[in-house]
């Protein structure tokens, strides 16, 4: 599967996976929880912000600061939702490069997105649903 999401503002993003790896319902829980409130919308932006400054470390030592990065900002996020972010991210975030974060956030972007799409298909379909009755 491959996204290309270009929007008015800001570099496009770009999201690629294999079918095998189920991207479409990784993206779709993404956005479920974002719409639940329990994913920080704001939260793909920061992890982008996060890969870009460790794009030119090297991969053993960046690896070590982006662990302790993720989770400082990860603690920052909970106090908001109490301990669901982390348990959300857990199976995703592993070993971290920044090349591995840079392609999660941008797959978070990719669900922010749908994330929009779905809640105003959902209001429009409840204003549709109103005005028939």
């Amino acid at each position: 599967m491959a996204v290309h999401l270009h929007k008015r503002g800001g570099s496009p993003v770009r999201v690629r996976s294999q079918w095998g790896s189920n991207p479409e319902r990784r993206i779709l829980e993404f956005a479920s929880l974002m719409n639940q409130g329990i994913l920080p919308s704001k939260l793909p932006y920061e992890l982008r912000e996060m890969a870009k400054l460790y794009e030119n470390w090297h991969e053993d030592s960046a690896a070590s600061a982006i662990e302790i990065d993720l989770v400082r900002l990860i603690a920052k996020k909970q106090s908001k939702s109490t301990g669901t972010v982390r348990k959300t991210l857990s199976p995703y975030l592993g070993k971290m490069t920044a090349k591995k974060l840079l392609d999660f956030a941008e797959e978070l972007l990719v669900a922010r997105q749908i994330a929009t799409a779905l809640r105003q298909a959902g209001e429009r379909l409840a204003r549709a649903t109103e005005a028939a009755s």
